[in-house]
């Protein structure tokens, strides 16, 4: 028998790049604790168009809102589909139990709750399969540091340290990624040690690699990517713009 992919959706926020996955369907533990297959899935082969598609007519389709939409939302008009998705919780329930068929997440956190079987994990492992938002053309930066132009013109001193020590702190826990989960679990993770060191881990991955999948060496962390800084400002301003007059409708 021709071995199946799970189907659901996952998205990926993360300082440099963002990436989503997906994987459809569901799977519960038997009494053995191995998987035992109860939902929708897909051969290994199918296309994440065909994937897109097939969530979309079922009203599938998850995500959290609040601004992390509009990958989605972005993805859904590539291949001509409604801009609508399922209200999704903080946790990836809804994917274990066959309610979405994709469903979001990110590659620094759910999706290692789904693939592991640690404490508070589903324990998918390989049977999950995934789609690149940056392959899908609708990337978009994240988790960056802000300021108005008149603070930073009144106050560049400031600026310039709360840059560099932001820097520095990241360097370290790129450097020490085992010593930073430790320390967040210890200040009030509301996770298990095991996935806050899996999400320090997969962080540092993305804060050491730019759009393109390239190294970057730690004395260039935070340089900023313009391609990639024009397309999220794109699509940033069409489908907020696009969203406020839909509330506004």
């Amino acid at each position: 028998m021709k071995k199946q992919m799970r189907a659901i959706a996952i998205f990926c926020a993360a300082v440099l790049m963002t990436v989503s996955v997906t994987a459809c369907g569901s799977s519960g533990k038997d009494s053995s604790g191995s998987s035992a297959s109860k939902g929708n899935y897909f051969d290994p082969g199918t296309s994440s168009e065909n994937i897109i598609k097939a969530a979309s007519e079922a009203g599938k389709i998850g995500n959290w809102g609040i601004g992390n939409e509009y990958e989605l939302l972005a993805l859904l008009t590539k291949y001509d589909l409604p801009n609508e998705f399922v209200s999704q919780a903080f946790d990836m329930d809804s994917f274990d139990d066959d309610s979405l068929m994709l469903a979001s997440a990110m590659t620094y956190n759910e999706l290692g709750l789904v693939k592991n079987d640690y404490d508070g994990g589903y324990g998918y492992g390989d049977t999950v399969g995934t789609i690149d938002m940056n392959d899908e053309g609708v990337a978009m930066l994240e988790d960056n540091i802000f300021c108005t132009k008149a603070f930073a013109e009144k106050n560049p001193n400031t600026v310039a340290a709360f840059i560099s020590a932001s820097m520095k702190g990241w360097e370290y826990a790129c450097e020490n990624p085992d010593e930073a989960a430790e320390i967040v679990f210890n200040y009030g993770s509301s996770v298990s040690p095991e996935h806050q060191k899996y999400m320090a881990s997969e962080v540092a991955k993305l804060v050491t690699t730019d759009m393109s999948g390239n190294a970057v060496s730690l004395d260039d962390l935070g340089q900023m990517e313009e391609t990639a800084m024009q397309q999220t400002l794109d699509l940033a301003k069409q489908y907020i713009k696009e969203t406020l007059n839909k509330a506004c409708a």
